[in-house]
């Protein structure tokens, strides 16, 4: 599985298709207030939105980081998700501001058979729902594309750090598929990494009623 990272946790599962092209030579827009955004190349040089679809093209998973709250990230995960949806209709769009057994919620949004504020009210959608990840959420209605709630539910994760992975044995077998089939927790470089950025999210002390990254 080839997974690109955005220097920006939504996840855009993508199907592969040909080879992505070395051309990035239009220049990103500029940035003129906190609702815009510019995208670098791991090399530094500025980068398109518009060629990003082909640069992705063979990815099985795109993982865009987020800076919950921030205007010109979530104005980048539409304008994305967009240019992806014009491009490849083999998408599917994972949210982490819903929970895994939240997903029968999101499946009758999608479908029409509840309404925004039923999604809203029991899917248990994040308070920022309606400025940040409402527009989201209607593209990929509007495009009729599938929306995985892929977090697990928040007193399960509570129990797992205050019992430890012997708490998923309590779990019947509905209970258990809300939370990932393989859980790996040795040390590896990834790790590392993740952690640094958990402690640099807690020393920023976000609003208690905005869940952790």
């Amino acid at each position: 599985m080839k997974a690109y990272p955005i220097a920006l946790s939504l996840a855009l599962l993508a199907g592969c298709s040909s080879v992505p092209s070395n051309d990035l030579s239009t220049p990103a827009h500029s940035v003129d207030s906190f609702y815009d955004y510019q995208l670098y190349s791991p090399q530094g040089s500025e980068v398109s939105l518009s060629s990003l679809p082909d640069e992705l093209k063979s990815a099985d998973v795109i993982l865009i980081g987020e800076w919950h709250t921030h205007s010109g990230v979530h104005r980048f995960q539409t304008d994305l998700l967009k240019q992806l949806a014009n491009n490849n209709d083999k998408l599917a769009l994972s949210m982490e501001q819903f929970t895994r057994d939240k997903q029968p919620i999101v499946d009758q949004y999608l479908k029409s058979e509840i309404g925004e504020q039923m999604l809203i009210r029991e899917g248990n959608a994040w308070p920022n729902y309606e400025s940040d990840y409402r527009p989201l959420v209607e593209l990929a209605k509007q495009n009729q594309l599938d929306i995985i709630a892929s977090n697990a539910p928040k007193s399960f994760v509570r129990c797992i750090g205050r019992e430890g992975l012997n708490y998923l044995e309590k779990l019947d077998s509905n209970e258990r598929s809300f939370v990932a089939k393989r859980i790996d927790t040795s040390s590896s470089a990834y790790k590392d990494k993740f952690m640094a950025s958990m402690h640099h999210a807690i020393a920023s002390k976000p609003s208690a009623n905005m869940p952790p990254n």
